[in-house]
């Protein structure tokens, strides 16, 4: 299933969140740049992978917090910070963030509009995207447009 909703990805109640990232090991800005606060464990993890090149770009990793028991999947929609995101790789890792939430048994994702911002992509574009996936997945979708 998936919907879209204004307000704050942080203020929904659930079992996981996912948001864009880049392959460069950066999450200085936009709403990685909140993942980063407040998850400074999966960011740590996140910079080390980078630093040892093991993401490439439509890649995905996937953090749990143990303090909150919540999901964190960063998808990897960008070679390097700023206006380099590809529907491709959104495509790509999105699809594997769904797949990687039914065999954990997550039944909740949460999404900005990934690579609608600083990214460069299509709002309308990355909509589609998660509307089609979202609804071919049994997750539940929740896109929050702010």
């Amino acid at each position: 299933m998936f919907k879209t909703i204004n307000g704050n990805l942080f203020d929904q109640n659930l079992e996981s969140y996912c948001h864009g990232c880049n392959v460069f090991g950066k999450m200085y800005a936009g709403i990685a740049n909140q993942f980063r606060i407040r998850y400074p464990e999966m960011f740590e993890q996140y910079k080390l992978g980078c630093s040892k090149k093991l993401f490439q770009p439509g890649d995905v990793f996937h953090y749990q917090d143990l303090a909150t028991n919540k999901h964190i999947f960063n998808l990897f929609s960008q070679s390097y910070p700023g206006p380099y995101a590809k529907l491709e790789w959104l495509k790509q890792s999105l699809s594997e963030t769904l797949n990687l939430c039914q065999s954990l048994g997550v039944n909740s994702l949460g999404s900005p509009l990934i690579g609608g911002g600083i990214g460069g992509l299509d709002p309308k574009e990355v909509l589609k995207i998660f509307e089609e996936l979202g609804n071919m997945s049994s997750v539940n979708v929740v896109v929050c447009i702010l």
